[in-house]
């Protein structure tokens, strides 16, 4: 059988597209009995279904899908209802400074000679705590043991000046309205004294309740006439659809109208033959094409509204924007990062884990260009560290040998290959033990998300400024992930991951909605034809309403150039 087949390239993920050709060609294969839409082969398992086919987009196609694969792979899916709403609660943890509520340093010569006089607290407190404005310069209070009255803006007390001087007073003007005091210490009253201090319980938390609701589904369709799919010419297709049916030409005369899919038998690289399905090459490319939206409009839509004729077009935020209120650390020009920067995003990453440095363990996502910055950083600290060891008494390194690492250099002495050595993970002192793993989408965000060419900066290979950034997804400490509760109002999918940071929402049901409206021409049969339309031709549609949801914004961390120094070399 004669099939075209140019730059397609397989994929192993247990099922996979074998090859493109046309259906006259394909019909007589062994195996492959009638034409089949993907929707029955989705259906199957949709997530798992899907992902493979996305896989082979990005080969197919060229174009990255950023993060929309690794949630599929995840499995960080959360399903909503009908009204595509949920609810989520964002705590708001506040230390609430004790100040005074009310001004008054009307007190003339306030404790002089021992004298009461009275200052009103946002907190109340016990007959014998001492109190102060300034633990290091200032004057210290005590609260006496006359009631402490309860006012409609705080808690009035009656006190004494603790001085040993009794000509001095204390300062007026910290009397105040919004002066800050804090207890210091505390006073029993003789050797039979009750009055006792209490403790400062942390205060309650609060919360934000917060409303997410999915945004519009976007749909993708191609209609070509009987003569467009007979000849592949644009002009005989309808207008609104010659600009993809142009790239659609390009496709299958490369490949032709036909992708044939089908599963791996266990343990092999063969194909099952009677696992083997059709579906049209127009199909593969517009669900191609949904997804290419869907993951552009995951990671950089801008929120909004706009009301039309038949409805609300409504657009949820992507996930880029959402990350940019997370800790982002900047430096000034391209391989100027530092372990300062480094250990910067570190403490952040534990400031609520009391983990010692020599414990932790951090990865970091980056751009291709990141990965040099860092590798040059690893390069130093465990040259200065092996240089360290070498000055010791022993000389000998730690777990070796003394001799050179085995494949460092191949070839005969005449002609002698150095080959790549590198440290992927080391210890910075004070820091943790850092590695890196490379994502490529931050190469070329330009080419997912269209940027102008004067705005994504000057950079080897036309690769965008992202290349040189570095990003935790998720910076909770591991110790507090179990804590986390999912959104009212959705549901996780089955298997699904509870911990993530990051979930796509979908409605209930299936990720894509596709099917066909067939007109008086089927290219794969003469007669019989069930039509819909009087035209003659058939088109195929897909929608689908995806979006993405960071639970905790602050969650992530970056480290990135500078804005001044994204456009052009320093």
């Amino acid at each position: 059988m004669s099939v075209i087949q140019q730059g397609v390239q397989s994929f192993y993920n247990g099922d996979k597209v074998l090859k493109f050709g046309h259906s006259k060609q394909i019909k007589s294969m062994q195996g492959v009995m009638d034409l089949q839409s993907l929707t029955n082969w989705y259906e199957e398992d949709p997530e798992r279904r899907h992902l493979g086919m996305m896989s082979f987009y990005g080969q197919m196609t060229k174009v990255n899908y950023g993060i929309f694969p690794d949630l599929l792979k995840d499995r960080s899916i959360i399903e909503v209802g009908s009204d595509g709403k949920f609810t989520y609660d964002v705590p708001i943890y506040e230390d609430k400074a004790c100040t005074t509520t009310r001004d008054t340093s009307d007190q003339a010569y306030p404790g002089k000679d021992g004298t009461y006089f009275k200052i009103a607290l946002s907190e109340a407190f016990m007959p014998g705590d001492v109190l102060t404005y300034d633990s290091l310069y200032g004057d210290d209070i005590m609260v006496t043991e006359e009631e402490v009255k309860q006012t409609g803006d705080g808690f009035e007390h009656v006190v004494q000046f603790v001085s040993q001087d009794k000509d001095s007073y204390f300062p007026a003007e910290f009397l105040a309205s919004g002066v800050e005091y804090t207890k210091i210490n505390h006073a029993i009253f003789g050797e039979y004294g009750t009055n006792y201090s209490s403790v400062e319980l942390p205060d309650t938390s609060s919360y934000f309740r917060c409303e997410f609701q999915l945004g519009s589904d976007r749909g993708v369709e191609l209609y070509l006439s009987g003569k467009a799919q007979q000849t592949f010419s644009g002009a005989a297709a309808s207008a609104d659809t010659l600009k993809y049916l142009s790239r659609l030409e390009e496709k299958i005369a490369n490949w032709g109208d036909t992708a044939l899919l089908g599963q791996m038998k266990p343990g092999t690289k063969s194909i099952d033959p009677k696992s083997v399905k059709l579906a049209t090459t127009a199909e593969v490319l517009i669900r191609a094409e949904l997804d290419r939206l869907s993951a552009n409009a995951g990671l950089f839509q801008k929120p909004g509204k706009i009301d039309g004729s038949h409805g609300s077009a409504m657009f949820n935020e992507g996930l880029w924007h959402q990350a940019r209120r997370g800790k982002i650390i900047p430096y000034s020009r391209r391989g100027g990062m530092t372990t300062s920067h480094i250990k910067e995003a570190v403490e952040y990453l534990y400031k609520d884990n009391p983990l010692p440095p020599n414990e932790r363990e951090i990865t970091f996502k980056c751009g291709s260009e990141m990965e040099y910055n860092f590798y040059e950083i690893f390069k130093d600290v465990a040259n200065a560290q092996l240089e360290s060891i070498k000055q010791s008494a022993s000389g000998i390194l730690p777990g070796g040998d003394g001799q050179m690492p085995k494949g460092l250099i191949t070839g005969p002495i005449d002609n002698m290959e150095v080959n790549l050595a590198r440290y992927g993970k080391v210890h910075i002192p004070g820091v943790g033990k850092v590695s890196v793993e490379v994502d490529y989408s931050l190469d070329y965000i330009a080419d997912i998300a269209h940027v102008d060419r004067l705005s994504r900066g000057m950079n080897p290979y036309k690769k965008s400024h992202t290349t040189y950034s570095a990003i935790i997804w998720d910076a909770t400490s591991q110790m507090y992930s179990n804590n986390k509760t999912l959104p009212n109002n959705a549901t996780l999918i089955e298997d699904g991951n509870d911990k993530a940071s990051v979930y796509m929402v979908k409605p209930e049901g299936e990720l894509v909605i596709s099917g066909y409206e067939n007109g008086r021409y089927n290219p794969y049969k003469s007669s019989e034809i069930l039509s819909s339309v009087k035209q003659r031709g058939n088109s195929f549609w897909a929608y689908s309403g995806v979006s993405y949801w960071m639970s905790d914004p602050s969650r992530v961390v970056m480290i990135e150039l500078k804005p001044s120094a994204r456009k052009g070399y320093n």
